[in-house]
């Protein structure tokens, strides 16, 4: 994997804190794929749906001004920005993302933080992986960036939404290469960055029991917590 060394060059930007509880919703079947390859993908912007990805289209920020904007143009031609997508777990559970990342209503709730992410993506990309807040709207800050071999001033467009998106709360995991693809298979150990894990609370009795049976064998029965959306105990 030739991914290029990055850091974040600008002092100012308020960098995410380790302690920061994250999490990630996926479909039973991205998960149980993501356990048995013991690996975690990062997506190329590219594929993604949202045509604003990327892009300062939505974005009128009063301090970056053409000379800024022509260097990010040049910069972000030079290399791919592959993406691992977190949202923030502060204030617990986001009923819509279980819609969104949950169509089927069979999957999971994986939580962490900032930290542990971090020192598990360090073990196979040394200098190489950017974890920050996405910021929403004109008010968004975007961190400068040093790229090995590309730019250091690369503008951190792949931490900007427009703000219709700001429930979402991301937290960004981003590597860089010069090479164009969909994506990339990154080895990682789900376990030990696995503090608590939460099984859909709109799945049937016969799906958790299967997510559970998964979850036992490969983390132990400590994890699970129940959905504060959970309503199989309502009168």
């Amino acid at each position: 994997m030739d991914f290029l060394d990055v850091s974040v060059e600008d002092k100012s930007f308020v960098q995410t804190k380790d302690d920061v509880k994250i999490a990630r919703y996926m479909s039973e079947e991205k998960f149980i794929k993501n356990l048995e390859s013991e690996s975690i993908w990062f997506s190329n912007t590219k594929q993604f749906e949202d045509n604003h990805e990327r892009t300062l289209d939505a974005y009128k920020p009063k301090k970056i001004n053409k000379i800024v904007q022509k260097i990010s143009d040049r910069t972000t031609s030079k290399c791919e920005a592959f993406v691992s997508c977190w949202t923030n777990f502060e204030k617990g559970e986001n009923a819509a993302l279980w819609k969104i990342f949950d169509k089927k209503s069979d999957g999971v709730c994986i939580i962490s933080t900032v930290g542990q992410l971090r020192a598990e993506l360090e073990k196979e990309l040394p200098l190489k992986t950017v974890i920050e807040k996405v910021g929403y709207g004109e008010n968004a800050r975007m961190p400068q960036l040093n790229i090995d071999k590309v730019a250091s001033n690369h503008i951190g467009r792949e931490f900007l939404k427009i703000w219709p998106y700001f429930f979402e709360d991301e937290i960004r995991a981003v590597i860089y290469s010069k090479k164009d693809a969909k994506g990339y298979a990154v080895k990682f150990d789900w376990k030990k960055i696995t503090n608590k894990i939460i099984i859909s609370p709109f799945a049937k009795d016969d799906q958790v029991k299967k997510l559970e049976e998964i979850i036992n064998k490969y983390f132990g029965s400590d994890v699970l917590i129940k959905s504060k959306l959970d309503e199989s105990e309502k009168d």
